[in-house]
């Protein structure tokens, strides 16, 4: 009899575990939907210039506790990084609600044998916070954006530059969230084809990895 008990209550702990997480996937999903449709909680007019070492930080001048805390702990990591030495940082906010910030941080950087005299790139940043954790928001792209871009450029709305690009490594991929649409960030590999792809938001594409503490 006892040995049943004991089989029951393991039973009963497993299939509680199952349903919690399956129910915290599909929350979180919902929570990330209901913030993807709401619209900015803050207007940025102005911004701000914060200067540590030899960087500039251009951020804007009035941000939630969410996007403050998200943006300062980026600049600390920033400055630690060598690679971002003598660059100018700006924080372009796309999305801003109570719960999920999607950003465009663009860097730019002279330096002396770079191409042009300056290296410029750009990072995108979103987070969700749920249930008083933050995770960062990653999307599965499949091959179908590439049609779109065929259409551009066979339709001649792209530079004539760009007709012969090709498409950046699935890795090397970057998204932003804008109104209720999700943007590719420049996916073709030239830096004189700068695009963002506007697409529909597949949930099923979406998944969230939780940022260390």
């Amino acid at each position: 009899m006892k040995t049943n008990k004991k089989l029951k209550i393991c039973f009963l702990s497993a299939f509680s575990s199952i349903h919690l997480y399956a129910c915290s996937k599909g929350c979180i999903k919902q929570e990330f939907q209901s913030e993807l449709n709401a619209s900015n909680s803050l207007n940025f007019t102005t911004v701000d210039s914060i200067i540590k070492g030899s960087m500039i930080f251009i951020v804007p001048d009035s941000m939630n506790n969410f996007l403050s805390r998200l943006i300062n702990s980026d600049i600390d990591q920033t400055t630690t990084d060598n690679d971002y030495d003598n660059a100018a940082i700006t924080y372009n906010i796309m999305k801003s609600t109570n719960s999920l910030v999607s950003i465009v941080k663009s860097v730019y950087k002279e330096a002396d044998g770079a191409p042009r005299g300056f290296f410029a790139w750009d990072e995108c940043l979103n987070y969700l916070q749920f249930v008083n954790k933050v995770y960062m928001v990653r999307y599965d792209f499949d091959s179908d954006y590439s049609l779109q871009i065929k259409y551009l450029q066979e339709s001649g709305e792209l530079d004539l530059g760009c007709t012969n690009a090709g498409l950046k490594e699935k890795p090397d991929l970057s998204f932003f969230f804008y109104n209720t649409n999700l943007f590719l960030h420049d996916p073709i590999a030239s830096p004189f084809c700068n695009i963002d792809l506007k697409l529909d938001v597949d949930p099923e594409k979406i998944s969230f990895t939780i940022l260390d503490d």
